[in-house]
């Protein structure tokens, strides 16, 4: 019988969540990116201490592995949401008109979103 001390788990579930997050969260992105016409210089994963996701002023994209335990629809809003950052990137009246332009149910995604405790 296989048994590990959660110490020993713990950094193999990362694993598991980023190279999942890798697969389903990334392919998503770049769906959206044909989808939607917004383009991120650069995808990838990133396991942030406070945040979903993050868009840098180089228009790189970033989502934390545990994106993924979303339902697909919030999963689609994290990703719109931070590509629509490539063209906006304060949360201005501009940016918002963007996102709902692009994922026209975005306010019930964002709500779960918020509810579970980090930024987006």
């Amino acid at each position: 019988e296989l048994s590990l001390s959660k110490k020993e788990l713990a950094p193999v579930l990362e694993r598991f969540f980023a190279q999942k997050a890798k697969e389903k969260i990334l392919s998503r992105v770049r769906y959206w990116q044909k989808e939607t016409g917004l383009k991120a210089h650069w995808a990838g994963i990133y396991a942030f201490k406070a945040r979903w996701a993050n868009c840098n002023e180089d228009n790189e994209v970033e989502f934390h592995p545990r994106c993924m335990e979303f339902s697909p629809a919030v999963m689609d809003y994290i990703i719109v949401h931070e590509l629509c950052h490539t063209v906006h990137k304060e949360h201005n009246k501009a940016f918002w008109e963007l996102v709902n332009a692009q994922y026209s149910e975005w306010q019930v995604c964002h709500d779960e979103v918020v509810s579970r405790g980090r930024e987006i």
